[in-house]
């Protein structure tokens, strides 16, 4: 396998290591007598083979009621991206040395991250990003913004790094001050972006709407340095789910 190729892997096993936990406590559930929700495995563009996966489809073991699970699904690209949303949405992923996944209404727009195309709409949209290859900037970028002290030693790195670079790292403090912010742990926090204000939530591939943009970033040191990150903004019809699904999401990360 080629440095590059391994650098890839390396990448996308993030979410993956971060997941671990979730699904694991999904078996668990299971035995207790959980509802089960579908699992879809999400169309994956895989940059490193130039080609597509393909999608799948099993069932993921939740704890919450039947009639919310029957409003659920559990999303899973080949990048491993994992997030629950909406059920009967779409979603599409594209994986290098990091990876994203976008979930959408089924029959709207899919935003096309090679073409950066973004979507003012319902999306539930999850990134991650390697801290050791070209991700290091976002990891330490958004990590100065929420985990300063934790990320001390890391952040001060990458800065030392891109010093000589064209365009040096900027980092410091949070550049959004409408956005809300909670820590959850110490290496996760809860930002909520307003309605039609560009903040946090609109980073990503999800542009300024009419509906407020709940994320949650996760920092990894060890073994390696990385982020997981996740939006969800759903339409006023939805607004009883959207509780839930932070929940499950954030938790989801909590390990």
């Amino acid at each position: 396998m080629s440095t590059t190729s391994s650098r890839v892997l390396t990448g996308l096993t993030l979410i993956a290591v971060v997941m671990t936990g979730a699904l694991g406590r999904g078996q668990e559930a299971l035995a207790a007598g959980a509802t089960m929700v579908p699992s879809i495995g999400c169309k994956t563009f895989l940059g490193f083979s130039d080609r597509w996966s393909k999608e799948t489809f099993q069932r993921e073991a939740v704890h919450v009621a039947r009639t919310l699970a029957a409003r659920l699904s559990h999303y899973v690209s080949r990048g491993g991206n994992v997030a629950f949303a909406p059920r009967n949405w779409t979603c599409r992923s594209w994986a290098g040395v990091g990876s994203v996944m976008i979930v959408v209404p089924r029959g709207t727009h899919v935003p096309n991250e090679n073409e950066l195309h973004i979507t003012a709409g319902p999306a539930v949209e999850t990134e991650s990003a390697s801290g050791e290859t070209s991700g290091r900037d976002m990891v330490a970028k958004y990590a100065s913004w929420y985990f300063p002290r934790v990320a001390k030693n890391y952040i001060d790195g990458i800065v030392k790094f891109d010093r000589d670079m064209p365009y040096p790292l900027q980092v410091g403090l949070d550049p959004y001050p409408l956005d809300e912010v909670t820590h959850l742990t110490p290496m996760l926090v809860r930002v909520v972006t307003p309605p039609n204000r560009h903040g946090f939530g609109t980073e990503g591939m999800l542009a300024v709407g009419d509906d407020e943009i709940v994320s949650f970033v996760k920092l990894v040191l060890k073994p390696e340095p990385g982020m997981v990150i996740i939006r969800i903004r759903l339409p006023r019809s939805m607004h009883s789910l959207e509780r839930v699904l932070a929940n499950m999401n954030s938790e989801s990360l909590r390990h």
